[in-house]
């Protein structure tokens, strides 16, 4: 549950525009020439943990509580955040299995979805 931190331009110029923490699977939207080679596709999200050991990116391991804030839409987007381009809450298994089922219904009501988008 420890926060990854990517530090003021650890990712490009001004990317992040400053210090981030981030929860270690916040997929962060990678383009380019990168994401051509390692993946052989033009855009791949990939988790902040998948950045490590990379140069001003690690797991904060000083921190004694920490608290996630989710943004959740009625489908998955790209969203802008420190000037890297990541994703919204993704109604994946995965999430779906983690999230009390109360809260997922209370969500999906306000959303008016499945849970599937």
């Amino acid at each position: 549950m420890r926060p990854a931190c990517i530090s003021q331009g650890a990712l490009g110029p001004n990317l992040p525009a400053r210090d981030s923490r981030t929860s270690q699977q916040y997929r962060i939207l990678v383009q380019g020439a990168f994401a051509k080679r390692m993946f052989g596709v033009k855009e791949v999200l990939l988790p902040s943990i998948a950045f490590l050991p990379s140069p001003g990116i690690y797991v904060e391991k000083q921190v004694i509580t920490i608290s996630y804030f989710h943004i959740m839409l009625d489908q998955h987007e790209i969203l802008i955040a420190e000037e890297i381009k990541s994703e919204s809450l993704y109604l994946g298994p995965q999430t779906l299995s983690s999230i009390p089922s109360l809260a997922l219904k209370d969500a999906l009501a306000i959303l008016g979805s499945s849970g599937h988008s």
